[in-house]
């Protein structure tokens, strides 16, 4: 079983909370696939996802890949297949679609960064650490503005400050 993290400080990028895998060795490469957009929280985790690997192992070669679909399991198997193919010996996505390249980790015995959810139930062995988003942070906000009439557009932001994210 993977190690528990005991500090996210330890794994996490200021401009990004994002788990990295510098504690954890990479033999090869490492992969990351986020889905079909650089959004800006895609980015930001495929930033966070470099830096660390790149902090563990200098020169690692990091592939990006976008699916071009948020859901589509067998497509995200088949990419992770070609990432563990070219060596990856570390993965993470974004989306639906991850169930699939977990599977893939879990059969080939990669390490797997899990984003928005708890991933650990899919593959325990391989999920390293996973960024938890936590909805009701930004929503009670949102619905208590909705019931006291109040429409402000206001950016509100989910951070491991505010407990909108968790590692």
């Amino acid at each position: 079983m993977v190690s528990p993290i005991t500090s996210p400080t330890q794994y996490l990028k200021i401009e990004s909370p994002i788990a990295s895998p510098g504690r954890y060795p990479i033999h090869h490469s490492t992969s990351v696939y986020p889905t079909a957009t650089t959004a800006a929280d895609a980015a930001a985790y495929i930033q966070g996802f470099n830096q660390g690997a790149a902090q563990r192992k200098p020169g690692v070669n990091v592939r990006t890949e976008y699916t071009g679909t948020f859901s589509d399991i067998a497509i995200a198997a088949e990419t992770a297949r070609e990432h563990v193919a070219a060596g990856a010996d570390v993965m993470t996505g974004t989306g639906q679609l991850v169930t699939g390249a977990i599977t893939v980790a879990q059969e080939s015995g990669a390490l797997w960064f899990g984003n928005q959810a708890d991933q650990s139930s899919l593959a325990a062995d391989q999920v390293v650490a996973s960024q938890v988003y936590h909805w009701e942070t930004v929503l009670r906000p949102i619905l208590d503005d909705v019931a006291n009439g109040t429409r402000n557009g206001r950016l509100l932001n989910a951070d491991l400050a505010n407990g909108g994210i968790s590692i």
